[in-house]
């Protein structure tokens, strides 16, 4: 049976601490607050079987004496553990020599034959919680409509296929928060906030996930409209689900008419050619596909075509991504510039049609667009250093390395975003200190630069880029792109 890896972080059940792999010494503690790099393990599982291999690439050990160390560079009979999930969805780990594996603070080990709290973990997935949803046996995403979520997406795009996979750190239970920041609860509908009938078990299932209510059963499509809601007590194709990173997609508009482009029929010319003021349609919609080592970008479409320079108008008519697909793109204060493989820039005609044949010094107004993320209505920033959120429950202050996150709704208009906070105020900044609370005295402005299909960079109306500190502050002092300057999304 191949094995399957997951990256998580594990959380005691009877102290609420993190397990810790620390770097000086190799040791093992359970004492960190929050998720972050040295919390961070990943769990291999075959069948029953699951090793730990701890931040710094070190496999947890457990001796027949119930020594614990994370030092082993190769998993042998002491690095593997039976992996035991209990009705509460809590997980322990039973060693080969079978003992389970807890304890508190620096004090652990692996000789004790009962699973009290303190030798029980919480499962804390340490991806980020946008994701997308697809389910084993329809093949299909789940998708907001008609106020439920239903697996009826054969490809997830638009901002309705964005799912919020929000982790309660107290139950260790996850809810499901669709695109109109409502919860799903078990019987289908969406909530608000998350009551205990819309907090569910996650399980693994090989590389897919089950989600459990309080009732013992499972989330499934329902019905012809395949509502998700729980259906049956046991798991199989219909109650698994494969977690997808969200990519991000984007609507883009010509500078040169203030039109969306769109492609509405498969071949047809790529045009700037809809009213900004109409509803976005999936044909206006583009995943904004960034290889990690060129950085250049393809744009694919709903119908899983991507836009083509082969020839000299733009035609989304290509089964794959080659290289007439490929763009490099350049940030401008809010507008962008697409350069095709042979150097020349596409451009927008008068009557709307893309080209791809404008050199270096043709007029900027037809070589730029505005590019605005859509799939993301709601947004949570991670960086180095944790999540943002506000400082404390009372408080305002914005920090960036918080152990939770708050998200935060995006409003887009003409190539600026404002951000607003669960108070339904947007963030603001001082004008001295650079820094942001979520006040709404003064509503800033941020231009958003996509760098990897997983992290971005706010620009701020100063022209710096939104810092991450160590020590949590959060400021627009930014001058160059690094990893405190990068946030996934």
């Amino acid at each position: 049976m191949p094995s399957t890896t997951w990256s998580v972080g594990l959380v005691n059940c009877k102290t609420g601490k993190y397990l810790t792999g620390e770097k000086f010494g190799l040791k093992v503690v359970a004492n960190a607050a929050s998720l972050k790099a040295n919390q961070m393990w990943t769990l291999e599982v075959e069948g029953k079987t699951a090793s730990l291999l701890s931040p710094h690439r070190r496999f947890l050990s457990a001796t027949d004496k119930g020594v614990i160390s994370a030092d082993k560079e190769e998993a042998g009979v002491s690095e593997k553990f039976e992996l035991v999930q209990e009705e509460s969805g809590h997980y322990a780990f039973k060693s080969a020599h079978g003992y389970f594996f807890g304890g508190q603070d620096d004090q652990l080990s692996c000789f004790n034959k009962k699973k009290d709290l303190d030798h029980l973990w919480i499962l804390h997935l340490a991806m980020h919680p946008h994701v997308c949803l697809r389910n084993e046996q329809r093949k299909t995403y789940a998708r907001l409509g008609g106020g439920e979520l239903r697996l009826k997406a054969d490809v997830p795009f638009g901002p309705e296929s964005a799912v919020l996979l929000d982790f309660d750190k107290e139950s260790g239970k996850y809810s499901l928060q669709a695109s109109n920041a409502k919860y799903l609860s078990s019987n289908g509908s969406l909530v608000d906030g998350r009551q205990p009938a819309a907090q569910f078990v996650l399980e693994l299932h090989g590389t897919a996930v089950a989600f459990r209510d309080s009732e013992g059963k499972y989330l499934a499509g329902v019905g012809p409209d395949a509502t998700m809601k729980s259906r049956r007590p046991k798991v199989d194709k219909d109650e698994r689900f494969f977690l997808e990173d969200s990519q991000p997609q984007v609507s883009i508009i010509a500078r040169s008419n203030g039109k969306r482009v769109s492609c509405a029929v498969r071949g047809q010319e790529v045009s700037a050619s809809v009213m900004t003021d109409d509803e976005i349609s999936g044909d206006q919609i583009f995943q904004f596909e960034i290889n990690p080592d060129t950085k250049k970008v393809a744009l694919r479409t709903s119908k899983k075509t991507y836009i083509s320079s082969a020839s000299a108008t733009l035609l989304a008519n290509a089964e794959s991504a080659d290289e007439s697909c490929l763009y490099e793109v350049e940030w401008h204060n809010g507008y962008i510039t697409l350069k095709t493989a042979n150097g020349r820039l596409v451009s927008t005609k008068p009557n709307g049609t893309l080209v791809s044949n404008a050199g270096g010094d043709a007029d900027m107004e037809v070589t730029q667009f505005i590019v605005t993320l859509v799939n993301r209505p709601v947004i949570v920033f991670r960086g180095s250093f944790g999540f943002v959120s506000k400082k404390g429950a009372a408080s305002t202050v914005l920090e960036c390395n918080r152990s939770s996150y708050d998200a935060f709704t995006l409003e887009a208009s003409a190539g600026k975003y404002h951000l607003i906070g669960p108070n339904g105020k947007s963030w603001s900044m001082d004008d001295a200190k650079k820094t942001f609370s979520i006040t709404g005295e003064s509503k800033a402005k941020f231009e958003i630069e996509i760098q990897t299909p997983s992290r971005l960079l706010l620009k701020a109306e100063n022209g710096k880029y939104v810092k991450g500190e160590s020590n949590g502050m959060l400021s627009a002092s930014g001058e160059s792109i690094d990893k405190n300057t990068l946030w996934e999304y």
